[in-house]
């Protein structure tokens, strides 16, 4: 299997985590960030540059989100909330 047989295999890899990952964790869930980003790196490995922008995207959006709510989280515990 050459290079790109191997990223293409890679690729197939990365969408079942993440479809599994969703499953559990449902969408929109910080838990996604990582395994979104590990497919955008394959996607733009294959040359796919504007799907792998899209899943950066999503999993910056995620991670963003994700140190929002760790954050407030542990605000409010300080307060007793």
């Amino acid at each position: 299997m050459g290079a790109s047989g191997a990223s293409e295999r890679a690729r197939v890899l990365c969408e079942d985590t993440l479809r599994i990952k969703e499953q559990i964790y449902g969408p929109g869930h910080p838990e996604l960030a990582n395994s979104l980003g590990t497919l955008a790196m394959v996607l733009g490995r294959l040359g796919r540059h504007e799907e792998a922008v899209s899943h950066y995207e999503k999993s910056l959006a995620l991670e963003a989100n994700a140190g929002v709510s760790e954050n407030l989280g542990a605000l409010l515990g300080q307060l007793g909330r």
